[in-house]
């Protein structure tokens, strides 16, 4: 069957940044170190920190950027307990008092991360960006809210880990109450931190509370001292931790057996392997088909993998990998496959994996372009299409019945699927259609926040096809972020630019060869996900069963608890 997937849902920075941190913790704890002072005047590279006018200048560039350009994310971000306004014209105010490159370029991070969308991300030049030049830092201690479940959030906070021998006097230990950060109490540090969160909920905000401090995203940064006030039983001290700076670490290589280990499916064997799809089998659960799928992105085999399961380099070979060693034969006789998908990041569109659980021909979620000027562009249009030609039949007929030109400026255009069943014709016409699997039985997807992307997008369309009587989910909400179509903001001092600064809107991707790096360098979602009528979907997670996870629960156990909560649900 031919059909055109536009790779919309390319992993977001977030699966980067996690895999990055736990690289490197797994690496050994970095040796403490004194972060050394910024520079305030030439960096390395030899960029100099720009006149105050020009600072302001380039926040604004960015900042009405995003508010011109945004699809969804600043819709959602309305439910946040300060404005974007307020929190704006503080950070207006940071950019206005920089004193270095590294202050400058962290005003730009915390920018990006009070605009909540996970395919959005801010590139610096290395001069302004710290984290990439200096390091990144390592706390010595983890924690996180007592209680995060579907009744809300608890006001206590507990540590969860604690390296005793990095803190200077007495150390917290794990179970501790962690009352204050630089005698600030913790409820207002996490107000701060909902304000600077990605996620659409407060409590997958909670979920990311110590990664964030750890980012300098909130009122905190490494030059800051750090002392931390908590409470063991009638004991109340104070804690001073040593703050330890390391390089950032590549990403690990695949794990055999999509990564699970033993204690996440207690009871539960291995009955097929591929690289990032594993079908897991019980005695004690018959007719019961465990399907692990840990990413939906590929780059191409694994070099040197030889015909085992990372010879396999695309979505597509996975599952007719899948469905030629396993489904084909197993699917009428499954009365319920249960998904896992926890911290899935998305990837590639899962057509192909519709194609093994539904029975009618179906089509995935839409997205509303908003119509902006640079959409006026070949090339611009041509990336925010995804050189799509389906895409591009579309956009052709718009424009020949009006459609385009009647759209106002700001207005979003007619819902378009993100994902073309034939490449030959208009995107709107043809749906994709299923292989004669004979499942027919009901669906349990295990899900986390970290389900993200076309992740997201699986969420929706499992629930939206086989209806709440054949899929339920259990765990936490996903991200119900599937953004689909980004430009960036390319943002730089010049002198011979209107305010001394330079911005243009540029493809999502850099293009090779188009000049030298730009200072800032801002993607922004310009569609809204939707439905097919329309519906916006941006921001919002599936319906799910919440299994609570203990502040110092590890993901494995955590998984187990989802897993048994799915198999008592007939």
């Amino acid at each position: 069957m031919a059909y055109t997937v536009a790779c919309s849902h390319a992993a977001p920075r977030a699966l980067a940044q996690a895999q990055a941190q736990a690289q490197a913790q797994a690496q050994a704890q970095a040796q403490s170190v004194v972060p050394t002072a910024p520079p305030t005047g030439a960096a390395a590279g030899g960029l100099r920190l720009p006149a105050e006018a020009v600072r302001v200048g380039l926040f604004d560039a960015v900042r009405s950027g995003i508010e011109r350009l945004d699809g969804d994310g600043l819709v959602f971000r309305a439910q946040r307990p300060e404005a974007w306004e307020v929190t704006v014209a503080r950070l207006r105010d940071e950019a206005r008092a920089a004193d270095s490159l590294f202050a400058l370029g962290r005003v730009f991070r915390r920018l990006d991360a009070t605009y909540p969308n996970l395919h959005t991300r801010v590139d610096l030049h290395p001069d302004l960006d710290e984290r990439a030049s200096a390091g990144v830092v390592r706390l010595p201690f983890a924690f996180r809210a007592a209680r995060i479940d579907g009744a809300g959030v608890t006001p206590e906070y507990v540590i969860t880990h604690a390296d005793a021998v990095r803190f200077d006097g007495e150390a917290p230990r794990a179970g501790d109450s962690l009352v204050a950060l630089n005698g600030r109490p913790m409820a207002l540090w996490s107000r701060e931190n909902l304000v600077f969160c990605e996620f659409p909920l407060r409590a997958q905000c909670e979920l990311m509370f110590a990664d964030s401090l750890q980012r300098e995203l909130l009122g905190w940064t490494r030059h800051d001292p750090l002392v931390l006030t908590v409470q063991r039983g009638a004991l109340r001290f104070e804690a001073h931790p040593r703050v330890a700076v390391a390089a950032v670490s590549a990403a690990t290589a695949d794990k055999p057996r999509c990564g699970v280990t033993p204690v996440r499916y207690p009871g539960f064997h291995l009955a097929y392997e591929g690289r990032h799809a594993c079908v897991f089998e019980s005695a004690a659960h018959p007719g019961v088909a465990l399907l692990r799928i840990r990413s939906f992105a590929y780059h191409g085999a694994v070099a040197g993998a030889g015909a085992g399961a990372g010879a396999i380099g695309s979505l597509e070979q996975e599952t007719r990998a899948l469905w030629e060693r396993y489904w084909s034969t197993h699917a009428a006789a499954t009365t319920r496959l249960v998904i896992d998908v926890m911290d899935n990041h998305g990837g590639d569109a899962p057509v192909e994996y519709y194609r093994l659980l539904f029975q009618q021909p179906f089509q995935e979620q839409y997205a509303r372009y908003r119509n902006i000027p640079e959409l006026a562009t070949p090339a611009l249009l041509e990336d925010a299409l995804w050189h799509d030609p389906a895409h591009t039949l579309w956009h052709d007929a718009l424009v020949r019945d009006g459609t385009w030109q009647r759209t106002r400026p700001g207005d979003f255009f007619p819902p378009v699927p993100q994902f073309c069943a034939d490449p030959t014709v208009d995107c709107r016409e043809g749906r994709f259609s299923p292989r004669a699997h004979g499942f027919r039985g009901a669906v349990r997807l295990l899900v986390s926040p970290w389900c993200v992307s076309s992740c997201a997008g699986f969420a929706w369309e499992l629930r939206d096809v086989l209806g709440p009587a054949r899929e339920r989910a259990y765990g936490m909400p996903d991200s119900g972020d599937s953004t689909y179509a980004r430009l960036a903001l390319a943002v730089s001092p010049d002198p011979a630019a209107p305010g001394g600064v330079r911005a243009e809107v540029q493809t999502r991707v850099p293009t090779p060869g188009t000049g030298g790096s730009p200072w800032v360098r801002q993607v922004v979602s310009i569609t809204v996900t939707t439905d097919a009528a329309g519906r916006p979907l941006s921001g919002l997670p599936q319906p799910v069963t919440w299994v609570p996870r203990g502040p110092r629960e590890g993901a494995e156990r955590w998984a187990a608890d989802v897993l048994r909560a799915a198999l008592a649900d007939p």
